[in-house]
């Protein structure tokens, strides 16, 4: 039956694991917070490598791939949206198409807000 020994195992049971749900929430709200800055932070760099929201004429986000409108593609540094993580850009006219992957929505939430 139930002692007092098992009552006080039970206990230290039972605040053991609310002490790690504490913390695994606590490191995990971090963690999120960190890859939002590293988010904002690859997003500014994405505008700037497409000449700024200035050289930008239109933009959309269609799953995965990021299309934009440029006033002067020339402006724009492929090199340096590759290095940046886009798994491939095609260029149509002064249009460039950036796959993104699956930071795509993401990056589409920021630069919405960048561009208010």
């Amino acid at each position: 039956m139930f002692t007092e020994t098992n009552l006080y195992l039970g206990m230290i049971v039972l605040a053991s694991v609310i002490v790690i749900a504490v913390i695994y929430m606590f490191f995990k709200k971090r963690n999120d917070s960190i890859n939002h800055v590293k988010r904002v932070e690859k997003s500014n760099k994405l505008i700037d490598l497409l000449g700024g929201f200035d050289n930008i004429v239109n933009y959309e986000f269609k799953g995965t791939r990021f299309k934009v409108e440029l006033k002067d593609l020339t402006l724009a540094s492929k090199e340096g949206i590759q290095a940046l993580g886009a798994n491939g850009i095609m260029e149509v006219n002064n249009t460039l198409q950036i796959i993104l992957g699956a930071e795509s929505k993401k990056l589409k939430e920021i630069i919405g807000e960048l561009d208010k």
